[in-house]
């Protein structure tokens, strides 16, 4: 008896408000260099237009905020503040720590994500806070202009002690707001026990989470298929998680792991449903851009037998597009 597989990923976001906002140049702090900083301000602007809800705009003066980045550099560390102002007036500042230049892409993401998300423009969106002391945040409550600002190395350390001041106003990490998009992948690849040589199509369908700049979580729906005139195939609903690693400022090897429930037919009509396993290793490029693409090398098991044919397996590549 055959079975089918429907898979379907439904998740909406709540509806927002949309801004015209304009991104000025980024003002260089303590130790960064000119260059760095030019880099921080394409990447600002490559994380409002990969948001996808408010509009970059290039005259200020049509601008209803403006985005104010500031860089500064401690050590091996850099501190990127990203304020949001109206006028003259800083209506929220986020700052986020990176470890190393190759962080600068995550950290201009999620301070860009915590100016133009905070409550007071959005109305649904919340942060949590936590004990991470490299991420912080200020409202219009407890800014302050340019003249009454305190020295960038005091406001760096105002960051690090924000958990034990507990200002009002003062949230932490807003790395912890999640950004989603979606994913699909095409690629060939190889099975075995199912009794057939046959190149097969892989097709993959996903929808992500990035929890923490080096990490994100996953539900992903596969469907893979013989190219002869061997019937066989292999469908597959899992979830798992990415660990990105070797960090550059425009992409980043990662390992995946996934875990679900699948079903497998075989050559010789035999036919067989239970968990999954899968694991990969791939490189995402163009992370800083609306549009991402990434190469995963990936092995998947059903860990239910085929009857005499063993256990089905897949080895394949796959090319994906995330949105």
């Amino acid at each position: 008896m055959k079975h089918l597989f429907s898979l379907a990923v439904l998740l909406g976001a709540a509806p927002a408000v949309a801004a015209d906002i304009f991104v000025t140049d980024t003002i260089v702090q303590s130790g960064a260099t000119q260059e760095e900083a030019d880099s921080v301000h394409q990447l600002v602007h490559n994380s409002v237009v990969r948001m996808g809800r408010d509009r970059v705009v290039e005259d200020e003066g049509r601008a209803e905020f403006t985005l104010q980045p500031r860089l500064m550099k401690l050590g091996d560390s850099y501190i990127l503040t990203v304020e949001r102002r109206r006028g003259d007036e800083i209506v929220y500042a986020s700052q986020v720590k990176a470890g190393d230049v190759g962080e600068l892409d995550r950290a201009a993401r999620r301070a860009t994500m915590a100016a133009l998300n905070d409550p007071s423009i959005r109305g649904d969106e919340e942060y949590a806070a936590n004990d991470a002391p490299e991420f912080g945040s200020r409202s219009a409550a407890t800014s302050e202009t340019d003249e009454q600002r305190p020295d960038p190395i005091g406001a760096a350390a105002a960051a690090a002690g924000a958990r034990s001041s507990a200002r009002p106003g003062y949230q932490l990490n807003p790395g912890n707001k999640m950004y989603r998009y979606w994913s699909l992948g095409l690629g060939p690849a190889l099975m075995r026990r199912v009794e057939t040589d046959d190149l097969f199509y892989s097709l993959s369908a996903a929808h992500l989470w990035d929890i923490h700049p080096r990490a994100s979580v996953k539900v992903l729906g596969e469907a893979n298929f013989s190219t002869g005139r061997e019937d066989a195939s292999m469908y597959n609903l899992a979830a798992g998680a990415s660990w990105f690693f070797l960090p550059t400022a425009n992409g980043a090897a990662y390992l995946t792991g996934d875990l679900g429930y699948g079903f497998a037919e075989s050559a010789i009509g035999n036919d067989a449903d239970g968990f999954t396993f899968g694991t990969g290793v791939g490189y995402q490029f163009f992370r800083t851009s609306r549009t991402t693409m990434d190469v995963l090398l990936r092995y998947a098991v059903l860990t239910k037998e085929l009857e005499e044919d063993g256990f089905p397996q897949l080895l394949g590549a796959r090319l994906a597009v995330n949105f």
